[in-house]
């Protein structure tokens, strides 16, 4: 379990109750003392290795979803997530303002873990990314029609 303000996710999430709260599952390397656990993370990660006992939660059964990977940078501070599909698009009103909106299938996820990103902010992370001819236009639709 990560703490909204620990997590570098890719996602820029303005309500941070949305984000995901536990990914894994990870082995279970080394009991330290009564309340803390080592765990064998990806080696990507920048975060300490050894959580206590609350912030873990028991992994039932035989792992019929998908393993959800962690949504840190890697070590050259890129995203380690890529987008692969542009599904949709749209315009949100953010106060006053008409802000265009795409519906992104990421790379190594299926429809179902699709994101609404802001278009400007998702050119300005990922600028190689061509989105001619992976856009749905509609023109003026709202994100609620």
């Amino acid at each position: 379990r990560f703490p909204p303000y620990r997590q570098h996710t890719v996602a820029l999430h303005k309500n941070q109750k949305l984000s995901l709260r536990y990914f894994g599952p990870f082995p279970i390397i080394k009991r330290i003392g009564d309340v803390a656990y080592k765990l064998r993370l990806p080696a990507s990660t920048k975060i300490h290795p050894v959580f206590h006992v609350s912030q873990l939660k028991l992994c039932h059964g035989h792992h019929t979803l998908p393993y959800v990977p962690l949504p840190f940078t890697d070590t050259k501070q890129t995203p380690m997530f890529q987008p692969t599909t542009i599904l949709d698009n749209c315009v949100i009103l953010k106060g006053q303002y008409q802000v265009p909106q795409l519906l992104i299938i990421w790379e190594g996820l299926d429809k179902t873990h699709a994101t609404w990103e802001d278009k400007e902010a998702f050119t300005t992370t990922y600028p190689t990314f061509n989105l001619e001819g992976r856009v749905v236009l509609n023109r003026g639709r709202k994100c609620n029609e």
